[in-house]
């Protein structure tokens, strides 16, 4: 009788060990989809000293991918015909894909750099200093709605569209924000944009009040 009440609490241990696994599982995976989608060039905006590195890690890449070339010429140089199909699949499976993946990432990279080349010619006669005064002024300041403080962020009434329920939210650790409306948002110059209609030297005059 001991042995099967011990057995059933054992069980049940387990049970209630899967349901909480389970449970915080899903509370990550509904984290995971809460967070802010942002495009290549509003990570740029968002953290500006990633764009000093872009062209160091287009060479890396290119390094690699330089490297894997040479490993498939090595492969192939030196098949024969017994193990021509064994080589085949080798550089096919292991190799090939890596090659790949290699030249994305440098064409993700040069698509950053392109962005940034871009505009910084058409920064014209505001500086990188206006810029960052822009980007530093907070996201709140510019929300005419009531927003309310949770935890780290605040939520809101998403100022570009039409919302019942707060779904705007803004990121006081990088004063950037995002709606899960009508999924738009980026840094304090994207949104000035958003709201106004305006160019991005139009924005940051209208943040410094030039």
């Amino acid at each position: 009788m001991q042995d099967e009440i011990t057995t059933q609490n054992e069980i049940g241990q387990i049970d209630r060990e899967l349901r909480e696994y389970e449970f915080l599982t899903e509370l990550e995976a509904n984290w995971h989809k809460s967070l802010p989608r942002f495009s290549e060039t509003q990570w740029l905006d968002i953290f500006p000293e990633a764009r000093e590195i872009l062209p160091e890690k287009v060479r890396e890449w290119e390094t690699e991918k330089q490297r894997l070339i040479g490993i498939v010429k090595k492969y192939l140089r030196e098949r024969t015909h017994e193990n021509y199909w064994y080589v085949w699949v080798a550089v096919q499976v292991a190799v090939i894909p890596r090659i790949e993946d290699a030249a994305n990432h440098i064409a993700r990279l040069q698509r950053q750099i392109r962005h940034v080349s871009a505009r910084r010619s058409i920064i014209g006669h505001i500086t990188e200093t206006d810029i960052q005064r822009a980007r530093d002024i907070p996201i709140a300041s510019l929300i005419p709605s009531n927003i309310r403080r949770s935890g780290k962020t605040f939520t809101t009434n998403c100022p570009l569209h039409e919302d019942r329920s707060p779904s705007f939210v803004i990121y006081t650790e990088t004063n950037s924000c995002w709606c899960f409306g009508c999924q738009q948002g980026g840094d304090c110059i994207a949104l000035t944009r958003l709201l106004h209609g305006l160019s991005f030297i139009e924005a940051v005059k209208y943040l410094l009040r030039v």
